[in-house]
């Protein structure tokens, strides 16, 4: 499984990072933190991501990882 962090601390946003609300909370994805994790170690599901957060999700990780269209 493959995971991004995510913080509250939403002084700046980066074009690739993605503003959501977690927990009630505005937070943001640092898609330039990612990890892969075993399942088992997962607790429970925090949310979904819209599909406007998913598109944006996209163009955070295409940038991080220096991607073409």
């Amino acid at each position: 499984m493959i995971v991004a962090l995510i913080t509250s601390q939403i002084d700046k946003i980066y074009p690739f990072e993605v503003e959501i609300v977690c927990e009630g909370q505005k937070s943001k994805i640092l898609t330039d933190q990612i990890y892969t994790v075993d399942k088992s170690r997962l607790e429970s599901k925090m949310g979904s991501l819209t599909e406007k957060q998913l598109i944006s999700l996209a163009k955070g990780l295409h940038i991080v990882f220096e991607l073409e269209d």
